[in-house]
């Protein structure tokens, strides 16, 4: 059997582990698995890259190679270098630490603008799950990269096994609150808001208080709520949707919350050496770019690097790329109708001494409409992210536009957001040593009234021809869209395809999974 994965970030990596473990333990279900992955961008690898390791005095090589599966996406600098001399691949590698995931994650491999059906390829493997050095020296997330290791013991294991040393932080994040009180700077509250209404001015939180008692003397509703609107003010009011949760969400979704289904709230209401790295990532690269999906004859299509046509075979697909493209490349039903953001990426780096705000919070949200960003992380605190962290420190700021909204432009968006640092006090102009900007075509996968139905419509044809879309935008699923999530999707995938077992992290609306 061959298996085929589109896509090397987290989802892909949970499949690679998943199935190596399986293959380790001598599963007979998983002797005679041929597994491939196709990175859109560049990278190239198969499980005969694991068989070189037969006994345990090869463990710690192992270690240290897997690790470059899971950082592969972090390191665009060392990748361009190493695609250069790709053949020399022999080098020993330290265990390291890296700092991972939040929002956001992850599984963006496949961009693409709403007008144009031409995929907008990435320069660099891994999607939003990528980490890029400026010319400066700052290393950059695609959003913040956090890694919650609660929710499954498996992949807390498996991160652990191929990085040693982890730098943890305790999450300290706030909310500026300022526009209630009609003031300039910050006024910062405890996250989440809706713990915070005892700071609230008096008027607002009097509000706040009487609709809470309101909600507790109705009787309980026994049909769900339409959309996330309605959830907002069954649960909390219409004083804090109107302050906070309308705007907030609107900002980040760039969508009104009733366009939104309320289904997903349920799980979302230090240094690497990027150098030595560099020959273990040239491993089997041959810059592969997926251009073609026969699903019926069970065929791929790819563009090498000599931009030659291939065809590759195959038993089963897993696709972590946009669910969206994967059914305008496969034409097996008409189009979906899923909505997505763009996100920009603002990163600043900054001469110390740091802002005290900066120094005692991990990140901060702003659901202020005046305001470019929702949220502002300072990436300095997760690792050695700039250039000398006894010198400098950073900022890392996301902004959400809706995909049709062309009206601003990426050098306006990082000049609003500079100047609204600088008129929060959370920083000056003359600390200023590094601006670097990025547009993710992909942002966010918006959890629309519809779009639990359009996947079950999409995953009913795709899984007929045994097609397995997961990962971020993948399965299009916000509530399951982290790295850890889209890890487990991966391992969760292999499991149901070679040992029947059922998916527990992503449901497929389909009755049986």
């Amino acid at each position: 059997m061959r298996i085929v994965v589109i896509g090397a970030a987290p989802t892909g990596l949970g499949v690679a582990y998943r199935l190596y473990q399986l293959q380790k333990s001598n599963v007979d279900v998983a002797k005679h698995v041929e597994f491939i992955v196709l990175e859109k961008c560049i990278t190239f690898i198969d499980l005969s890259y694991f068989s070189q390791y037969s006994d345990m005095k090869s463990l710690k090589r192992l270690n240290e190679e897997l690790l470059i599966l899971f950082l592969l996406h972090d390191l665009e600098q060392s990748i361009q270098q190493a695609a250069q001399n790709y053949s020399d691949n022999d080098n020993n590698n330290d265990n390291n630490n890296d700092n991972n995931n939040d929002n956001n994650n992850d599984n963006n491999n496949d961009n693409n603008n709403d007008n144009d059906n031409d995929s907008v390829k990435e320069l660099s493997p891994g999607g939003l799950s990528r980490t890029i050095m400026d010319e400066n020296g700052f290393f950059w997330d695609m959003g913040g990269h956090i890694t919650f290791d609660h929710n499954f013991p498996y992949y807390t294991e498996a991160i652990c096994w191929a990085i040693n040393e982890w730098n943890i932080l305790t999450r300290n994040c706030q909310v500026d609150i300022s526009y209630m009180f009609d003031e300039k700077g910050l006024h910062l509250v405890p996250y989440p808001v809706q713990y915070a209404i005892p700071l609230f001015p008096a008027s607002i939180k009097k509000k706040c208080l009487e609709d809470l008692r309101e909600r507790l003397r109705k009787p309980k509703k026994l049909n769900p709520s339409k959309n996330f609107d309605e959830w907002i003010n069954e649960n909390f009011g219409p004083t804090l949707r109107n302050y906070f949760f309308k705007q907030y969400t609107q900002k980040v979704w760039t969508v009104k919350p009733d366009q939104m289904n309320p289904v997903w709230v349920g799980t979302r209401v230090a240094k690497i050496p990027y150098e030595k790295l560099e020959k273990l990532c040239a491993m089997d690269e041959k810059h592969l770019q997926v251009i073609g999906i026969d699903a019926k004859g069970k065929l791929i299509t790819y563009e090498n690097e000599q931009n030659e046509k291939v065809k590759l075979n195959y038993d089963i697909l897993i696709n972590t790329g946009p669910i969206d493209q994967l059914i305008k490349h496969t034409k097996l039903c008409p189009d979906l109708d899923l909505k997505y953001n763009k996100v920009f990426v603002i990163g600043v780096g900054l001469i110390k001494p740091i802002n005290r705000i900066a120094e005692q919070f991990t990140w901060l949200y702003f659901p202020e409409n005046t305001v470019p960003f929702y949220r502002v992380t300072f990436l300095s605190h997760y690792g050695e992210m700039t250039p000398d962290n006894n010198k400098y420190w950073s900022i890392l700021c996301e902004c959400a536009y809706a995909i049709n909204n062309n009206d601003v432009t990426e050098k306006e968006i990082t000049e609003k957001t500079i100047e609204c640092l600088i008129r929060k006090t959370i920083i000056s102009r003359e600390q200023i040593v590094s601006v670097f900007s990025i547009q993710l075509s992909y942002g966010y996968p918006i959890p629309t009234v519809n779009r639990d139905n359009e996947l079950t419509r999409a995953h009913k044809i795709l899984e007929k021809h045994e097609i397995y879309s997961r990962g971020r935008f993948g399965g299009w699923k916000y509530e399951v869209a982290n790295q850890d999530h889209c890890f487990m999707q991966g391992k969760e995938i292999i499991d149901r395809i070679l040992l029947g077992e059922p998916e527990k992290v992503y449901k497929n609306g389909l009755s049986k999974s």
